[in-house]
């Protein structure tokens, strides 16, 4: 739940390292993809649309990489 949070507030805060940071801690503590993605997704109304496409396409770039 922590690195939610903190990959949430990272899209925030428009912070592409910590985006990255935060995506491959919550996905080591057992986070799904899914979950990631959806905290993302929740910040949309609060950082407008491009910020979130934005800060998504940082997770799944991260998310990749840890599949790879």
């Amino acid at each position: 739940t922590r690195q939610l949070i903190k990959t949430a507030v990272a899209a925030a805060v428009i912070s592409e390292g910590a985006v990255h940071s935060h995506t491959r801690q919550a996905l080591k503590a057992g986070a799904t993809a899914d979950e990631i993605r959806h905290a993302v997704l929740l910040t949309a109304t609060t950082i407008g649309f491009p910020n979130m496409i934005a800060a998504f396409s940082w997770v799944e770039e991260t998310i990749e990489l840890e599949r790879s």
